[in-house]
């Protein structure tokens, strides 16, 4: 692939004479490889069979964001749906030089961390909604998100496995079935969250150069429960007590949370965990 890139690249416009490309990563969906040239450094990504609706996904993510006036993104630099490398390309702006270790970060980084997550969560669904031409709403009940995660990322790839499976697994059975309970527990609460514009995967997609803050990687952002996100954040990314704290209270100086907003959010994850149990 990587020898075809380059051959690709040589008859674009926004390569110049003398470049280097790297290949930087293969990840779920595409892959990545990183292009110098004497003007510009750049990313760019093509898309592995049967996802190249990721790859157009996040160029109108990156073009959504940059309608809401969201700094510390990629931008997007160019697009082609039919290359002749045979597959969409992606072509954005390099940000941020290298990983973000969230625990090493300065007081500075912290602040901007918390100040860019809760912009991206202040975006207003009807805004996500006029240019995606979908209808989400601002708010649905903690059951209907259950539902919704039930029916996308677990009835189905159940179902499938059944009709695969000569036996079925007692454990994925059982894990299959908490879910219907955590669902029905929580039609019985009659608890709502709100639903706004989410990255999707932010734990591994943090980037910095000096103080500044990036988030990368936008193929999975789309709408979902915002302080669902920020548990996330904080499990996987292992965030220790003491920067929660001051994650959350510079959040919230954009981004009000409820009271109980870890308790509605750790129900969620639970929920997410038997979801990758079952996968």
């Amino acid at each position: 692939m990587k020898s075809r890139l380059e051959n690709w690249i040589q008859n674009q416009e926004f390569a110049g004479s003398h470049f280097q490309i790297e290949h930087l990563d293969t990840g779920e969906s595409n892959e990545t490889f990183q292009v110098k040239d004497e003007n510009r450094n750049l990313i760019v990504k093509t898309s592995k069979e049967d996802s190249e609706d990721r790859i157009s996904h996040e160029r109108d993510v990156l073009q959504f964001l940059e309608q809401q006036n969201i700094e510390n993104v990629p931008k997007v630099i160019y697009y082609e749906e039919d290359s002749l490398l045979d597959r969409p390309i992606l072509i954005e702006s390099s940000v941020g030089r290298e990983k973000l270790n969230v625990e090493d970060a300065t007081t500075n980084q912290t602040d901007k961390l918390a100040e860019l997550m809760a912009e991206i969560h202040s975006i207003n669904v009807g805004d996500y909604n006029d240019f995606f031409g979908t209808n989400h709403s601002s708010s649905v009940t903690l059951e209907e998100e259950l539902v919704n995660d039930f029916e996308r990322y677990s009835k189905a790839p159940y179902e499938d496995y059944r009709s695969m499976a000569e036996e079925v697994n007692q454990r994925v059975e059982q894990l299959y079935n908490r879910q219907k309970e955590l669902i029905e527990e929580a039609s019985e609460l009659d608890l709502e969250v709100p639903w706004t514009f989410v990255h999707g995967d932010i734990p591994n997609n943090l980037r910095q150069e000096e103080d500044e803050i990036y988030i990368v990687d936008w193929e999975l952002a789309g709408v979902g429960v915002p302080y669902s996100e920020l548990i996330e954040f904080f499990t996987s990314g292992r965030v220790s007590d003491e920067k929660q704290e001051a994650i959350i209270e510079e959040y919230e100086k954009k981004y009000k949370l409820p009271e109980d907003w870890r308790e509605r959010a750790e129900r969620i994850e639970k929920f997410h965990g038997f979801n990758s149990m079952i996968w």
